[in-house]
């Protein structure tokens, strides 16, 4: 039974999407298993269940495979809810300072 991505965006709590919960509801929303996963992905069902729940960082590396498994682009999977992280306005400072630093070492 092939269900949209929609879907899976529809039934998640919005308060906060991480790339965990995300996973948890289009593996539920498609109605795999984790060993089924765990067959698909070679990644072990253990490790799956960590990052549903958090204790294991998603990694560009888990993104890829598991956003190949799920029909999804691993961007969604390691940003839910966009682009834009906790991070973002850290990242704006050191981008503006590098870019002071940098017009200095031109001059």
């Amino acid at each position: 039974m092939a269900k949209k991505l929609k879907d899976v965006l529809d039934r998640l709590d919005t308060d906060h999407v991480t790339p965990g919960r995300f996973l948890r509801s289009a593996r539920k929303n498609f109605e795999i298993t984790l060993k089924e996963l765990e067959e698909l992905t070679g990644i072990k069902e253990a490790n799956l269940s960590a990052l549903e729940n958090e204790r294991m960082e998603m990694s560009k590396y888990y993104a890829e495979i598991l956003g190949a498994a799920l029909g999804v682009h691993p961007s969604t999977i390691l940003f839910p809810e966009g682009y834009e992280s906790p991070a973002e306005e850290k990242l704006k400072e050191i981008r503006k300072r590098g870019a002071k630093l940098l017009a200095l070492k031109r001059a």
